[in-house]
């Protein structure tokens, strides 16, 4: 038997698997939700604010920020 065989044994073992194992993974697909949709979500909400303060129309904001595109 391996050293990984050992450590980690197969899932037909009968054993259960511990419950932090578990939210271990429910709390990194939080974690990644949450970056996603901050960086994705964020600067639209913002568009307002930043277009009053520049002076800038919301129409004008929202037509630039589509029509954007990343080099």
């Amino acid at each position: 038997m391996t050293v990984h065989e050992e450590t980690n044994p197969p899932a037909t073992s009968g054993e259960p698997v511990p419950p932090v194992r578990g939210w271990a993974g429910v709390a990194a697909i939080t974690a990644s939700l949450f970056v996603f949709l901050t960086t994705e979500l964020m600067p639209i909400g913002l568009l307002t604010p930043i277009g009053e303060s520049l002076g800038v129309s919301v129409g004008a904001a929202t037509g630039r920020r589509t029509t954007a595109r990343p080099s």
